[in-house]
C-alpha cells in the first residue's frame, strides 16, 4: 500500500511541477484535463528509482520525452521552447533525489517513504522559486538553437555526472568513512552545480532579453524625438510663412491706389 501511495505521490509531484512551471503559457484545452493526462502518464509509466546508472538515464530521458510531448500537444509554444522547458524541469526534478539520498545515507536514515516525500516537497518548492524569480516563462519567448544548447547542455552534463556518482551509492555503506564523505561531497557539488547552471543561464538570458527590450525602447524613443524635432522645424517654417503673409497683407491694406497694389505685387 505504501508503495502505491509513493507512486501516486511521485506522479503528482512530477506532473504538478511542470504544469506549475508552464502555468503562464496559453493552453489549447482545459488546463485541469491536460494536467490529469500528464499525471496519468507519470503514474502509469513511472519506474521507481534505483541506483542503476542506465535505469536512471532512461528514466530521466523518459521525463524529457513526457514533458516535451505534453508541451507540444497542450501548450501553444514552439518545439525548441517545449524541449527547453522539458530539459529544465527534468534536471530540476532529478537533482533533488540524489542530494537527499546522500544526506539520508550519510546519516544512516533508512526511511524510503520519508525520502520520497521530502524530495517531492523540495521539487515543488524549487519549481515555484525558479518560476517566480529566475526562469523566464513567456508565451512570446523563442529559443534559438545556440540558446537551447547553452541553456541545457552544461546543466545536463553536470546532471549526468551527478547520476554517475549517484550510481556508486548502492555500496556506500561498505565504504570507508573517508570515501563516503568524498562521494557525498562530489554528489552535493554536482547537484548544486546543476542548480546554479540552470539559474545562471536563465538569469543571463533574462537580462540579455531585458537589455534588448530596453535598447529597442530607447531606439523608439530616439525615433519619436527625431520626428518631434522635424515637426517642430516644420511648425517654425510655417510660422515664418504666416508672418510673411500677414506682413504682405498689411502692406496691401495700406496701399490706396490700384496702380500701387499692382506695382507691389
Amino acid at each position: 500500500m505504501s508503495g502505491l501511495l509513493m507512486i501516486l505521490f511521485q506522479g503528482f509531484v512530477f506532473s504538478f511541477c511542470f504544469v506549475w512551471l508552464t502555468l503562464p503559457l496559453p493552453i489549447r484545452t482545459n488546463r485541469l484535463a491536460a494536467a490529469v493526462v500528464l499525471y496519468l502518464m507519470f503514474t502509469l509509466l513511472y519506474v521507481p528509482s534505483t541506483s542503476s546508472l542506465l535505469e536512471a538515464v532512461l528514466r530521466y530521458g523518459k521525463f524529457i520525452l513526457f514533458y516535451s510531448v505534453w508541451g507540444l500537444v497542450f501548450l501553444k509554444i514552439d518545439k525548441k521552447y517545449a524541449l527547453f522547458l522539458a530539459v529544465f524541469c527534468t534536471a530540476l526534478m532529478g537533482i533533488w533525489y540524489s542530494l537527499f539520498q546522500v544526506f539520508f545515507l550519510f546519516f544512516n536514515l533508512q526511511n524510503q517513504n520519508l525520502l520520497v516525500y521530502v524530495t517531492g516537497l523540495a521539487r515543488i518548492g524549487s519549481v515555484m522559486l525558479f518560476r517566480q524569480a529566475i526562469v523566464l516563462i513567456d508565451e512570446n519567448r523563442t529559443i534559438s538553437l545556440p540558446e537551447l544548447f547553452i541553456s541545457t547542455f552544461p546543466a545536463m552534463t553536470s546532471f549526468l555526472a551527478n547520476l554517475v556518482i549517484y550510481s556508486l551509492l548502492d555500496d556506500l555503506e561498505q565504504r570507508s568513512r573517508g570515501d563516503t564523505l568524498l562521494i557525498s561531497f562530489i554528489v552535493l557539488l554536482f547537484g548544486l552545480s546543476t542548480l546554479l547552471i540552470l539559474a545562471g543561464t536563465e538569469v543571463y538570458f533574462k537580462s540579455a532579453r531585458y537589455a534588448r527590450e530596453a535598447k529597442a525602447a530607447e531606439d523608439q524613443l530616439n525615433f519619436q524625438m527625431q520626428l518631434m524635432l522635424k515637426e517642430k522645424e516644420k511648425d517654425e517654417e510655417l510660422k515664418a510663412l504666416h508672418h510673411d503673409m500677414r506682413r504682405h497683407l498689411n502692406t496691401l491694406n495700406r496701399l490706396s491706389e490700384i496702380q500701387q497694389v499692382r506695382d507691389y505685387v
